[in-house]
Order: C-alpha cells, then structure tokens, then sequence
C-alpha cells in the first residue's frame, strides 16, 4: 500500500469518526429541544381554562423560563462544537489531495450556501418560546402586583430587563468564549 493510500485511509476515518460526533450532538439537540417543546405543550395543555394568576404559576413560569434558557445554552453550545467539528474537517483536508468526488459535500471546495438548517430553526424556536414564556411571566407578575401601583412597571420592566441581560451575559460567559474548545 502507498503512501498516499495510507493516507487516504486515515482522512476517511477521521471523517467518518467526526460525522459520527456531528450526529451524536445532532442526535442529542433534536432529543433535548423535543422534549422541552412537549414539556411546554404538556404545561399549556394543564393550564389551559384555568385561573392561572397565582403567585404559583409564575413561579412555575420562572421555572421553566430557567429550563428554557439551560436548553437554549445547550443548543448553542452542540452547535459550537459541531462548527468546531467542521473547522477540524476542513482542516485536514487542506493537508491530502483527495478527488472532489470522494469528499462529502460539506468539504467540497464549491459549496453550496445554506442559510437556515434544522439546528438553525430549532435555535430559533427555543429563542421564541422563551420570550414567550418570559413575556407571558412578565404578564402575570404584572396581575399580580396589582396592589403595588406605583412600582409595579418599573418591578417588572426590572424583571424583564434582567431576565434578559442575564440570558445575554452568561451565553457569552460559557458559549461565546473565543477560546480552543475542550472536551
């Protein structure tokens, strides 16, 4: 066997071991982002028809708005390491020559643009229905606070205000580090 065979040999196990990560953390998102999305149908179903201005329910709205925000972060975070993944790929085969054809087509030399992908949309998802919950939160803390006329815009402009900057800061704490990723 030549060189250039052996080396062929070890940039398809590469690969075939880096699309092997790519699906486990696709696998893993889509797992996390449906479970989540039929957590929220099972929560609106329960609560639907009912007197939902309790002090319970936006508790229970604080609740899921966190878990909301951890699947969020888990979703930007697979989708770092599958950019990481790609990253490598490209990499590597800079270093072979390899035929066109023999390449998948996410490391072909013309690539096809895309501008929206599943991973894209469910990001995009799990970004609206936390501002839904947030805002239906704010909604109720708003109905709640009734007996605190003169603070209660600014109690829960402050809530939304801090919901919000806290989302920002830690995604660009533990996500947007700029840094080499380790596993």
């Amino acid at each position: 066997m030549c060189n250039s065979d052996r080396n062929q040999d070890f940039l398809f196990l590469v690969f075939t071991e880096t699309n092997e990560h790519i699906r486990a953390t696709d696998e893993k998102s889509v797992l996390m982002v449906g479970s989540f999305i039929a957590l929220i149908g099972v929560l609106a179903a329960l609560v639907f028809g009912e007197d939902v201005v309790k002090w319970q329910y936006f508790i229970l709205s604080v609740f899921i708005l966190i878990v909301g925000h951890c699947v969020y972060m888990l979703q930007s975070w697979y989708r770092k390491w599958k950019e990481h993944y790609l990253r490598v790929c490209q990499t590597i085969r800079l270093n072979f020559t390899i035929d066109e054809k023999q390449l998948p087509f996410w490391l072909r030399k013309q690539k096809i643009p895309i501008f929206y992908s599943a991973d894209k949309l469910l990001l995009i998802l799990t970004a609206l229905i936390n501002l839904g919950i947030l805002i239906g939160s704010c909604f109720l803390l708003w109905l709640l606070l009734k007996d605190f006329h003169a603070f209660r815009l600014i109690i829960v402009l402050l809530y939304f205000c801090l919901s919000i900057m806290l989302a920002h800061w830690i995604k660009n704490r533990l996500i947007d580090r700029h840094r080499f990723l380790h596993a």
